[in-house]
């Protein structure tokens, strides 16, 4: 009879849930459980009803809403606790892992500072960071390959560069400009520093482009096979240079740039390695050529001047997301004679780098060096007034140039005509001047404001 009135409340409280009735509150009980167990098997025994249909769990009978406003109740004197759902561990929530996606994406998640005491791996100790994509960029006979192969071969043969560790391990170089000539500049630095860098420094003397997916895979697994055969890691992919690697994009254009970068990075990802593109500046000028999201697009950016008239070159940081940019190299270069012969059987000649200075910038010469990025300001100030000397008066670039190198005392070259470029932009932004052009001369004048 108990078993008989305890189905009739179960039937009631499944046709008037919201009834306030003594029987809901009760369904959140372990009693109740048992109750259920009690009339699920009366009912399979006497009255024939299908036990598919009785719900199995006192939650079944409330919607997502109603669970969360009547939580369970654990019955006094019982002994069992709740069941767990596998988020805790001793008493400390327990998150769940991302899961894979169809294709293999995941999530990585960090909370707040979590990995703030993660040690950053360099290739190059305060040079090249570990694992991660830059840009070397500076003009044409800057010496750019003959910097790399100097800190490709200290790599490949675990030598200190300038007194800083390295990170051992193999080296490819992707030699699409000059490759003629990069095996002589490896054998002089071999005779220059007593050692032989071996296999562990490859050179492949064509272009690849890493946009291309077919030539990408083909590199990914060269570099794959080189590794498992020499059981050694590959740690630098260097791309000489960025326009012949890139398949003739617009380097002007940012979406384009960006995306032959991340394949860039997509090939050392694989192997942990550093990707390292060279690249030139624009004519006459300091500056890398293209779009300005390669900034963007790089963990470090370096810059290399030559110094004029020396067979040296400076080496200089223009951005480290890791580490410091107060830190510049000079490196100074020597004809090295090396053992091989021309067709007459004269002995031939290559540059090699001799000589590494490492400087650490101090607080005033950074000053400067912001104070020079600001010259086209205290340049476009000289043109003004001078151009007030002469009202209504249009002069030609050529005549402000051998004006100001007279005034100021300086040579009529090159870096000049970069400085009255950049002051000239300046003014037409502000809209101080107005242009004009007269054959093949640029004529300027101050405006009537």
């Amino acid at each position: 009879m108990k078993c008989i009135t305890l189905f009739f409340q179960s039937i009631y409280a499944l046709l008037f849930p919201f009834s306030r009735t003594k029987v809901r509150p009760t369904l959140a009980t372990e009693n109740t459980e048992s109750c259920f167990r009690q009339i699920r098997s009366v009912s399979k025994r006497s009255i024939g009803v299908n036990t598919q249909q009785v719900p199995r769990t006192v939650n079944s009978f409330f919607t997502d809403s109603e669970i969360i406003a009547v939580p369970k109740v654990q019955v006094a004197g019982s002994n069992r606790k709740p069941a767990s759902n596998g988020n805790t561990a001793n008493g400390k929530v327990k998150l769940p892992e991302s899961k894979k996606s169809k294709n293999g994406f995941s999530i990585t998640k960090a909370y707040g500072s979590q990995g703030f005491d993660k040690v950053v791996p360099w290739l190059v100790k305060h040079l090249i960071p570990a694992s991660s994509n830059g840009v070397l960029f500076g003009q044409s006979q800057s010496y750019k390959t003959f910097v790399l192969i100097y800190i490709a071969c200290c790599i490949a043969t675990n030598r200190l560069f300038s007194g800083l560790p390295t990170k051992h391990g193999l080296v490819f170089i992707i030699a699409a400009e000059g490759s003629n000539g990069i095996s002589k500049r490896i054998r002089a630095w071999e005779l220059q520093n007593g050692c032989t860098v071996g296999e562990k420094l490859i050179v492949i003397p064509h272009s690849v482009f890493p946009s291309d997916t077919n030539q990408r895979n083909c590199l990914i697994n060269e570099i794959e096979t080189e590794s498992k055969r020499q059981a050694t890691p590959v740690v630098l992919i260097i791309f000489d240079t960025f326009s012949q690697c890139s398949n003739g994009i617009l380097e002007n254009e940012a979406g384009a740039v960006s995306r032959y970068l991340q394949s860039c990075k997509s090939i050392g990802e694989p192997f942990g390695a550093t990707v390292l593109n060279v690249h030139h500046t624009k004519k006459d000028s300091n500056e890398f050529r293209g779009s300005s999201t390669i900034i963007s697009n790089v963990d470090f950016l370096f810059s290399m001047k030559r110094h004029r008239d020396k067979m040296s070159t400076k080496l200089a940081l223009e951005k480290m997301k890791e580490g410091s940019t107060n830190l510049q190299w000079d490196l100074h270069l020597d004809c090295i004679e090396i053992d091989a012969s021309d067709e007459e059987g004269e002995s031939l000649n290559t540059l090699c780098i001799t000589q590494v200075e490492f400087h650490h910038l101090d607080e005033a010469a950074q000053n400067n060096h912001e104070v020079k990025k600001l010259q086209y300001k205290v340049d476009a100030e000289w043109i003004r007034g001078h151009l007030k000397q002469y009202q209504d008066t249009w002069m030609t670039l050529n005549e402000l140039g051998h004006a100001m190198a007279e005034e100021l005392c300086i040579p009529v070259d090159a870096a000049l005509k970069v400085r009255l470029d950049r002051a000239k932009s300046h003014l037409e932004k502000e809209k101080i001047i107005s242009k004009q052009r007269k054959g093949k001369e640029v004529c300027i004048c101050l405006t009537d404001s």
